[in-house]
């Protein structure tokens, strides 16, 4: 229908401008330069210096590889670790039991070389009155050296509601400062410059319609389809693994922080699953309307319009019970 095909497009066209106007960036490492306190990564012995060379038999060449691995092809399952400690070689195994709400945030491991440098100052906030500008590099947090960006995001969210004694760095000049994060443990900054090597693949105007073609499948329809086996088979928890209003802003809210591209790479997804969602064989749903068409087509006659009415009225009740469902798994979530 209109709809499916309309949200594909978009979906594609974003993909497409997004790997014409900037490609694709990976970030030549696969070490961990930080490990967040308290974390999974931390509590299975996972240090500064460590390289992931696998992650459940899939190799790792770059961090990007770390983070699909980890947060994407592994969702839902147990996790094996290959990993280097200098020269000791071991595997490091995590039930999925620990992993109920697993993130980047809560596995707790983030590459080397990620400098405290602040990308972006949001207009009102802690930053902005502390004097904090976009360039300015962290150096020390009450006293502590500040060696890897994630440190000083951890430093702010166990310090809510607290002063924090800043000192940064603007062009060779040190500065100080006191911040005190927000209630909901943020400041209003982005931060964090990776200062190695990055391998830039490029594309033009014909190059980047099969990459454009290439994300749309994967990043769609290959993740929505393992996401829904998933929590078919009990790996993903259904009430984590769903998502409505809320939910959604809360996740346009954190990709706009990585930028606008970031942003339009979300609304990419959600346009595509919105699509993938719609055809499914479900009453109300254009997928529903097809089954219609199919079974007229097998039986060389149509359903009758009382059974259509019938499985329309039903079907559209249930859905309005699951979109209840959902905003409220969102609000007790929140």
């Amino acid at each position: 229908t209109a709809g499916v095909i309309m949200n594909t497009l978009l979906a594609f066209f974003i993909f497409y401008t997004i790997n014409l106007s900037e490609g694709k960036q990976k970030m030549e490492t696969r070490m961990v330069g930080y490990v967040s306190p308290g974390s999974i990564a931390m509590k299975h012995g996972i240090l500064p210096g460590t390289e992931i060379e696998a992650i459940n038999g899939l190799p790792v060449q770059y961090w990007d590889d770390v983070r699909g691995n980890l947060f994407i092809e592994s969702m839902g399952e147990d996790i094996t670790l290959d990993v280097a400690m200098g020269p000791i070689k071991q595997k490091i195994f995590i039930p999925k039991s620990e992993m109920v709400d697993l993130n980047e945030r809560t596995f707790g491991i983030f590459p080397t070389q990620m400098e405290p440098m602040i990308q972006q100052v949001a207009e009102t906030g802690p930053a902005k009155d502390a004097g904090l500008q976009k360039g300015d590099i962290i150096t020390e947090a009450n006293g502590n050296p500040v060696l890897h960006s994630q440190q000083f995001v951890d430093i702010i969210r166990s310090n809510a509601g607290k002063d924090i004694a800043v000192t940064w760095n603007r062009n060779g000049s040190i500065m100080n400062g006191n911040i005190k994060p927000a209630a909901d443990s943020t400041v209003g900054i982005g931060i964090g410059k990776y200062t190695g090597v990055v391998k830039n693949i490029d594309y033009n105007v014909i190059s980047a319609i099969p990459q454009g073609f290439n994300d749309l499948w994967h990043y769609g329809v290959v993740l929505f389809v393992k996401s829904m086996w998933k929590i078919i088979k009990g790996d993903i928890a259904f009430s984590k693994a769903v998502g409505g209003p809320v939910k959604i802003a809360q996740y346009a809210g954190q990709s706009a922080e990585g930028g606008f591209l970031s942003f339009l790479g979300f609304m990419a997804m959600l346009s595509i699953t919105l699509a993938i969602i719609n055809i499914l064989p479900f009453p109300a749903l254009d997928g529903g309307h097809f089954m219609f068409l199919l079974y007229e087509g097998i039986f060389r006659k149509p359903v009758s319009h009382k059974v259509q009415i019938v499985v329309q009225n039903v079907g559209f009740i249930v859905l309005m019970a699951f979109m209840a469902f959902v905003v409220y798994n969102d609000i007790i979530n929140i």
